[in-house]
C-alpha cells in the first residue's frame, strides 16, 4: 500500500534529525524540509507521531 510508504518517508526525517538537533529553526515544523508541500492530514500525522515518540 503506497500510503504507508508515503507516511514512512514523511516521518523519517524528523526522527533522524532529533539526534543532532542543534538547529533551532527546524523546530518550527518538526524538522520537515520547507520545500515539501504537505496536506493538513500529513501535518497532523507528523505532529501526532512526533508527540508519541517524544513521550516514550
Amino acid at each position: 500500500m503506497s500510503i504507508t510508504s508515503e507516511r514512512e518517508r514523511v516521518v523519517a526525517p524528523p526522527i533522524q534529525s532529533c539526534d543532532d538537533d542543534n538547529t533551532p529553526d527546524t523546530t518550527v515544523f518538526r524538522s520537515v524540509p520547507q520545500h515539501w508541500t504537505l496536506t493538513p492530514q500529513q501535518r497532523a500525522f507528523i505532529d501526532a507521531f512526533a508527540d508519541e515518540v517524544s513521550q516514550k
